[in-house]
Order: structure tokens, then C-alpha cells, then sequence
């Protein structure tokens, strides 16, 4: 019967529990937060994908053919 009564205790104590105004806009702000460094990281892979990308074309560009045969001239 003890046992019983401590269930039914916890029970009451749980089915009444509230968690605090000022705590959920916490957890509202820290979900918002997390969403916004998730898009700022995908922008900041895209960033340096394209930063790569640009370099390795830099280093692979060749002037024109018109532009070589005129400075051998």
C-alpha cells in the first residue's frame, strides 16, 4: 500500500508540474538560435565550396590564344 501511495504521490506531483514562462522562451530562443547557426553553416560550406572552386579556376586559366601569339609579336 506504501508503494501505491508514493505512485500516487508522484503521479499528482507530475500531472501538476509547469515548467516556467521565462524558461520556454529560453527554450524558444536557444530553438531559434540552433536554426540559425544550421542555415549559417550550410552558407558558410557553400562559401568556401565556392571560394575552392574559384581558386582551382584561377589556377587553371590559360590566357586566350589571340593573347599568347600577340606577345610573342
Amino acid at each position: 500500500m506504501r508503494a501505491e501511495a508514493r505512485i500516487a504521490e508522484i503521479k499528482k506531483r507530475i500531472d501538476s508540474f509547469q515548467v516556467l514562462e521565462s524558461y520556454r522562451e529560453l527554450a524558444d530562443e536557444v530553438a531559434r538560435l540552433k536554426s540559425r547557426m544550421t542555415e549559417i553553416t550550410a552558407d558558410l560550406a557553400l562559401a568556401n565550396e565556392t571560394i575552392n572552386y574559384l581558386s582551382n579556376s584561377m589556377k587553371d586559366e590559360k590566357p586566350p590564344a589571340y593573347a599568347r601569339n600577340r606577345d610573342a609579336l
